[in-house]
C-alpha cells in the first residue's frame, strides 16, 4: 500500500532539517517589512535580542539580504513543502510592584494633567526639562528604563498619577494604583517612538488586557518627587 501523500510530504521535509534555516531566514526577514520602526524594534526586544543587533535586524536592508539569503537556501535544498509555522510568544518579565495598596494620598492636592511621560521620563534621568522640540537621544537607555520603573512604582505607591486613554477616540482617565501591579510603560515606545503613542503593556500573562495609550502625568508632581538638581 502507497504512503498518503501528506504523511510523504511531512517526511520530506521533517527528514532533511538541513532545509529548516532557509525558511527561518525569509521568516525573519518579514519583520523587517512591519511599516512600523518601533514595532520592529519590539519585536526582537520581547526575544531578548541585544538592541544593536534589533536595529541592525530591523533595517529594509537586512531584510532583503534575508530574503535573498533564504531563497537561495531553499533552492539549493529544493523540494521543501509549505510549513506551518506557530510561534510562541515570549511576554519579557517586568518588576514587581511590592508596595502596600493602602491609604497613601498624593502630595500635590488637585494634580493638573500636563505633560507627556516620556518628558517625565527625561526629567527624572536628567533632573531637568527637555525643550518641546528636542529630538530623542539614542542613549541613556539604563536610565530611561530606570526612570520608567521608578514612576510605575510611584504611582502604585500612590504617590505620582499617570493618565492614558483606553481608545484613540476616548478622554484621558485616570490610570488605578493597582493597575501597575502587572502592567508597566513600554520601553521601546517611551525611548523611541512620538510622546502620544507612549502606552502600557502586561508583565505576566495573567494581567488584565487593558491598554492605556497617550500616557500622561502631573508636572508638579514629577518635580516634587524628583527635584530639581
Amino acid at each position: 500500500m502507497r504512503t498518503p501523500v501528506l504523511f510523504q510530504r511531512f517526511l520530506v521535509f521533517f527528514g532533511q532539517p538541513i532545509r529548516l534555516p532557509g525558511w527561518v531566514m525569509l521568516l525573519v526577514a518579514a519583520y523587517s517589512f512591519i511599516p512600523d520602526n518601533v514595532a520592529r524594534l519590539e519585536f526582537w526586544a520581547n526575544i531578548k535580542i541585544p538592541l544593536p543587533i534589533a536595529s541592525y535586524l530591523s533595517s529594509t536592508w537586512a531584510g532583503l539580504v534575508l530574503v535573498a539569503m533564504g531563497v537561495t537556501w531553499l533552492w539549493h535544498f529544493r523540494g521543501a513543502v509549505h510549513v506551518h509555522h506557530h510561534s510562541t510568544a515570549i511576554q519579557p518579565a517586568g518588576l514587581q510592584a511590592t508596595a502596600s495598596l493602602g491609604s497613601v494620598s498624593v502630595e500635590i492636592s488637585d494634580p493638573r494633567r500636563d505633560t507627556w511621560i516620556q518628558d517625565a521620563m527625561m526629567f527624572v534621568v536628567n533632573r531637568k526639562w527637555p525643550e518641546p522640540d528636542a529630538p530623542l537621544s539614542d542613549d541613556q537607555f539604563s536610565q530611561k528604563s530606570a526612570a520608567l520603573q521608578e514612576m510605575r512604582q510611584s504611582a502604585a505607591d500612590g504617590k505620582i498619577l499617570i493618565w492614558g486613554k483606553l481608545a484613540p477616540q476616548g478622554l484621558h482617565v485616570i490610570i488605578p494604583r493597582d493597575f501597575w501591579i502587572d502592567h508597566q510603560v513600554k520601553f521601546l515606545r517611551a525611548a523611541l517612538a512620538d510622546r502620544e503613542k507612549v502606552a502600557t503593556e502586561k508583565t505576566s500573562h495573567g494581567a488584565s488586557s487593558d491598554r492605556y495609550d497617550a500616557l500622561m502625568v502631573s508636572k508638579a508632581q514629577i518635580e516634587s518627587q524628583w527635584p530639581a538638581a
